[in-house]
């Protein structure tokens, strides 16, 4: 994580930050080397998992603009993209001594993009003052998930995309992508030196 500010003044400050995560596990299930209830002797079970996440935003904040109130802005621009990997490697032999390798891959993929502002108004009217707070926020959101698989038989070279109970490559919900746009309005009302406040 690092954020690099520079200062127009005080009152006005822009922003950016950035993030990288990388993370990688190796995993032997020792748990399921054994004769299963399939029949199949498993022997070797591996999984390798790997997740990556990358988000960076671009940010500025204004204070007392000068508008003959007590002004605050606020916007903000962002993305991020992370992805999921996850293999598995079998060695199993059958009942009837097949030797047999498995491979599985699923993969997740997911961006994020969007865009949002932000002000806030203090002003005096009569015996009140009002703090109001106002803004707006559009984004976008991309999901892909695929898995996709062989069966080799060691002992011929032959290799096929069926693995019971999935003819791969499969996709467990199709490519999606959707907008999202949001707009919100609120005051503060405070009485009589804030003795009492309307939200």
């Amino acid at each position: 994580l690092s954020k690099l500010l520079y200062r127009f003044s005080d009152d006005n400050v822009l922003r950016m930050t950035g993030e990288w995560l990388d993370n990688d596990v190796d995993t032997k299930v020792y748990s399921l080397y054994s004769l299963n209830n399939t029949g199949r002797n498993v022997y070797r079970f591996e999984t390798h998992d790997r997740q990556s996440r990358w988000r960076a935003s671009l940010d500025q904040s204004i204070r007392n603009l000068g508008l003959g109130w007590r002004d605050t802005l606020n916007w903000r621009v962002y993305g991020q993209q992370s992805e999921t990997r996850q293999a598995v490697d079998e060695g199993r032999t059958t009942l009837l001594g097949q030797n047999q390798q498995v491979g599985r891959l699923f993969t997740y993929d997911q961006s994020l993009t969007g865009t949002e502002v932000q002000g806030i108004t203090e002003c005096a009217l009569g015996p009140s003052r009002h703090r109001s707070g106002y803004g707006a926020e559009f984004f976008r959101i991309g999901v892909e998930a695929r898995r996709t698989g062989y069966l080799a038989d060691l002992d011929t070279g032959a290799v096929t995309n069926e693995v019971t109970p999935d003819a791969f490559p499969v996709r467990d919900f199709p490519i999606t992508a959707s907008n999202r746009a949001g707009v919100f309005r609120q005051d503060e009302i405070s009485l009589w030196s804030n003795r009492l406040e309307l939200l």
